[in-house]
């Protein structure tokens, strides 16, 4: 298979195209902050470096909780997009964020929580996260908001792709040069 892309692309420049995977946990009462924030990472989306996923994307007929979560586990990252709809939600908070929570202290995703409707969440373990934006925002056309997420969504995404190109490289590397010997 390598040997037929090799034609098309170069192997140095296919070899470090790693897609990222962003799931968004919400509140179905949130749907105009889960649309803003769809357009928040995409100058991103034409270099290939992440693919959104919400509930939104189910197909009629599809088995709709079993595809959540297998696509909350192939996920890179996970947005919340935290409300007291969304702490109250049985679903979002006690499976989705759970799910996303045990994941992310494995090291195995990034949980990140927006912060979109105040609420008292301090209690939380996830407001032990770096949330963005640094405020609560005014409303979902907070547009200096949606900036400074889109920036700290850039950050992200860079550091993840680093992380996904060292771990393809150290599955690359011969056995005894791992430092497994």
């Amino acid at each position: 298979m390598a040997d037929l892309l090799n034609g098309i692309r170069v192997p140095e420049v296919r070899k470090y195209d790693y897609p990222l995977k962003a799931f968004i946990s919400y509140s179905h009462q949130d749907l105009p902050y889960m649309e803003a924030l769809k357009t928040v990472p995409q100058p991103s989306a034409p270099l290939n470096k992440v693919q959104l996923w919400d509930d939104g994307c189910l197909l009629p007929g599809e088995p709709w909780e079993n595809k959540i979560y297998q696509q909350l586990a192939d996920a890179d990252m996970v947005f919340c997009l935290i409300s007291q709809d969304f702490i109250a939600s049985e679903f979002c908070y006690n499976n989705e964020l759970s799910a996303a929570l045990a994941a992310h202290r494995k090291g195995e995703k990034q949980v990140i929580p927006i912060r979109i409707r105040e609420c008292l969440w301090d209690k939380l373990e996830v407001s032990q996260l770096q949330g963005l934006p640094a405020q609560w925002m005014a409303n979902p056309k907070d547009d200096a908001a949606w900036t400074e997420i889109a920036r700290g969504v850039e950050k992200t995404i860079q550091a993840l792709q680093k992380r996904k190109q060292r771990q393809a490289r150290e599955r690359e590397m011969p056995f005894g040069k791992r430092g497994d010997s």
